[in-house]
């Protein structure tokens, strides 16, 4: 038996057509559209033939049959049933651990042939997989319950159908063999008891789990809706008091990431939402909705918190086109830094292709996130192979072009926009199989400045699929470096680095240098010329009366006790949510416990009685709502009435990083900003000595992470420096009045527009857009302006002369070439002669 067994020419031939049929499908993996359906037929005519020459040797050789040829015939249809779900959607994608249990069970069910050749130790394997296979299965065969009638009806349509009762099938048979080939053995039973037993065990407990964060989400936004004072939308409530874990996030995914069939209308309904990742079949999270119910939110509710506690912004971004197939390819970075001006230019050129085969193509979306200071100068795209440049114009202008020509033209634009939190979104359109998009984005940006060191850190994105990317980083530096340290990855040759890594996409690096000093030499244009001077904060005696704490889920019950006792006699508060509160001896264990448990806090500014009198000491996580998404709420509504610019309260940071909330709240200068830590709070507390924001006005700016003030003033001197000076001034002198209009209606006035478009920087107020032609921005009453920087290019490493300089530069050029003339016999008989 053991013999014969070994020598079944069927069951190899089942053996070698399943490692052929299972190879096609990883490599079916990497295609998509009409491809993808020519490997799931290679692989159906395999499963059909085999699957037939099973049930004819049953029938009619009896003999020489061997029970266990089924499972090749079952792993075949397996193999087949997901190569057709590639094209015709029954599951959604499932996570990588689903699938590699279901490769163990079907190594273990095809290992049964052997069963009783194999030693002690690997029967019991075999055993306790198969408990496993029993679980699933009998899982995966109810969910397809509503497929059966269908499948039914129609499996004389080449028999296509009948993959939905492969699960029910391979149930049947594995128990039918435990019936009649299993040894009647204690071991054996108990390791197949053993491995349903764990799956069973693992998803009561997620289960459990999952209906105690459920029930905390429900019950959490019905008190949140019924509370008639608060001034915070609910899901913002909710947001703050969710504990932050992987069951968490799944809650909130469902219906947005992860599908639920809605049993009762037996619709396995996946309608596309905001939301674009990957929608998944877990069968955990489907079993736990069935048990513990799910979250009662609605979609937009669940992505707001998803943004607000998971960063998931640019997954939520809108899109007018899917994404889905698109991949981002090639990423080629270069790098210009001048260490002296304490300024770099970033340029990336993105190469993007679609992966599927569709006639309208899809719309590739990318968030940019970037240092503070930062602005977006040029965006490019390829247009017929052609570099288009963009052009800069108001925001409003250019959405409105990009939503028709996209959303009902279908043709070539690309646009870049201002986000809150130091972001921009980059998006392109169309981008199909035919060939690869590229965009190019600048951005120009100020070097970090820590202690004696300069630090450039890269510009990283989000967006379409770049798992698979390649990169090219060429960085030059147009000063000598000091102490310049960098990444083992590049390769330095005199004052450039240079990284042709064919690797995937890194930005987790950084390059530090020693700080040379600013130099003094100035860009001029228009008049005007901009230089750098040090920012030197100075100190300002402040009488400080109150103290408010910022308490969420970053502080320590060390560092608040401590910070009572360094408020010493003065008063302390909180907000609980509902009101400000003092903190006594009697009360402050139950505020720092209750308030300790929110994930992020919203600090109510307009409830400071005292601005000039007042400290807010603050220490937060990288998550939060942004502004935006508050406008609608009574919480926006009072703050904006009740706090001004220029009664900005005293601010001091004792964390690494502002949530996007704080980080608003001070570009719109409402903080009088401070990071120190809780030495430095005890001198403040002890001395009543701040460190006094410098003043910025129409002359000034200030970058404070770069240390540095940006100077303009009337002159006509000559320009040495950069032109990135200017765009810098520009963008923190157009958000310095777009801070001074924040009690406005309407923050948007010509002189921003105006200066932006002078400068080509991307702001608020302004965005860059590539048009498909000339008649495009003409519809769209978008025009260039003459007197302007232009896009920004790395070709251009110094100044740009001003206009009355074009002028002088080409009569100087056509003097230069009459001299030339004149002292080249031969050419000047030559005009000589062409003159009579």
């Amino acid at each position: 038996m053991k013999e014969s067994l070994f020598r079944d020419t069927h069951y190899k031939i089942g053996l070698i057509l399943i490692l052929i049929s299972f190879s096609m499908y990883l490599l079916g993996l990497m295609v998509e559209g009409e491809a993808s359906l020519g490997v799931f037929f290679v692989n159906y005519l395999f499963t059909a033939g085999y699957f037939g020459s099973v049930i004819l040797s049953a029938l009619f050789s009896r003999k020489t049959y061997r029970f266990c040829r089924i499972f090749p015939a079952l792993v075949l249809s397996l193999i087949s049933a997901h190569s057709l779900n590639r094209y015709m959607n029954i599951f959604d994608a499932s996570p990588f651990w689903f699938s590699i249990t279901l490769v163990l069970i079907s190594a273990a069910c095809l290992g049964l042939a052997y069963f009783k050749a194999m030693p002690g130790y690997l029967r019991l394997l075999i055993m306790a997989v198969l408990g496993v296979g029993m679980v699933t299965f009998l899982y995966l065969s109810i969910y397809l319950v509503p497929v059966y009638p269908t499948s039914a009806i129609v499996f004389w349509v080449l028999g296509i159908s009948l993959h939905g009762f492969v699960p029910l099938l391979f149930l049947i048979f594995i128990i039918t063999w435990l019936i009649r080939f299993s040894e009647d053995n204690r071991k054996s039973i108990r390791a197949l008891v053993a491995g349903a037993g764990v799956v069973v065990i693992f998803a009561v407990v997620f289960t459990l789990r999952w209906t105690q964060v459920v029930g905390l989400i429900n019950d959490t936004y019905r008190e949140s809706f019924v509370e008639d004072n608060t001034t915070l939308p609910t899901w913002v409530r909710v947001a703050q008091r969710l504990p932050k874990n992987d069951i968490t996030n799944k809650a909130l995914k469902v219906g947005l990431t992860y599908v639920m069939p809605d049993i009762d209308a037996w619709d396995f309904g996946r309608f596309p939402s905001r939301f674009t990742e990957r929608r998944i079949h877990n069968p955990f999270i489907v079993t736990a909705c069935l048990v513990g119910g799910e979250p009662c939110l609605n979609d937009e509710e669940k992505v707001k918190i998803l943004e607000s506690i998971y960063d998931c912004r640019h997954q939520a971004a809108e899109r007018l086109w899917s994404d889905e197939g698109i991949k981002t390819t090639y990423i080629n970075s270069t790098v210009l830094i001048w260490p002296q001006y304490r300024t770099a230019y970033t340029e990336q050129v993105i190469m993007v292709r679609n992966t599927r085969n569709s006639w309208r193509g899809g719309e590739a979306v990318y968030t940019f996130h970037l240092s503070e200071g930062s602005v977006v100068t040029s965006l490019s795209l390829w247009i017929n192979g052609q570099e288009e440049k963009g052009i800069l114009t108001t925001k409003s202008k250019a959405d409105s072009a990009y939503r028709t020509i996209v959303g009902v033209e279908s043709r070539d634009p690309s646009l870049v926009h201002w986000q809150e939190g130091s972001t921009v979104s980059v998006r392109v359109f169309p981008v199909t199989d035919k060939e690869e998009r590229t965009f190019k984005i600048g951005i120009t940006s100020p070097l970090h400045k820590n202690g004696q060191q300069l630090i450039y850190n890269p510009v990283y994105f989000e967006g379409t699929d770049y798992t698979k990317a390649r990169e090219t980083v060429n960085v030059e530096f147009l000063q000598t470096p000091a102490n310049l340290n960098y990444p083992s990855f590049f390769q330095k040759e005199d004052l450039a680095l240079t990284s042709k890594r064919k690797a995937r996409y890194n930005n987790h690096w950084a390059i530090t240098m020693d700080d040379p000093g600013l130099s003094g030499e100035p860009f001029c244009f228009d008049g005007y010329c901009y230089t750098l001077q040090e920012l030197r904060p100075r100190e300002t005696s402040a009488d400080i009366q109150d103290v408010y704490l910022d308490v969420n889920h970053s502080w320590t019950k060390t560092e608040f006790d401590a910070l009572l006792e360094v408020a010493g006699n003065r008063k302390v508060w909180v907000f609980d949510g509902q009101e400000m509160k003092t903190v006594t001896m009697e009360n402050k264990n139950s505020l720092y416990k209750r308030l300790s448990k929110q994930q992020f806090s919203l600090f109510p500014l307009h409830l400071v009685k005292h601005p000039g009198k007042s400290l807010l000491v603050s220490k937060s996580a990288a998550v939060s709502p942004n502004i935006a998404d508050l406008t609608e709420s009574r919480f926006f509504k009072a703050l904006k009435t009740g706090v001004r610019p220029d009664q900005a309260i005293y601010f001091y940071d004792l964390g690494d990083e502002l949530s996007p909330y704080l980080k608003t709240l001070r570009e719109y200068r409402l903080l009088n900003y401070q990071r120190g830590d809780m030495v430095g709070l005890q001198k403040i507390m002890k001395q009543s000595v701040l460190m006094q924001t410098v003043y910025e006005n129409d002359s000034c700016v200030a970058v404070h992470d770069a240390g540095i003030n940006i100077i303009r003033q009337k002159s006509q001197a000559k320009a040495v420096a950069p032109d990135h000076l200017m765009r810098l001034f520009a963008y923190n002198h157009i958000m310095l009045q777009y801070a001074g209009s924040w009690n406005t209606a309407s923050p948007l006035t010509d002189s921003m527009v105006a200066e932006a478009q002078q400068a080509y920087v991307v702001s608020p107020v302004s965005s860059l857009v590539v048009l498909e032609s000339q008649k495009d921005y003409d519809r769209f009453d978008i025009e260039d302006a003459e007197n302007s920087l232009k896009n920004a290019s790395k070709a251009s490493k110094g100044a740009v002369p001003e206009p009355h300089e074009w002028a002088l530069i080409a009569v100087a050029g056509m003097v230069a070439l009459y001299l030339y003339i004149r002292r080249k016999p031969r050419l000047s008989r030559f005009f000589k002669s062409d003159r009579s």
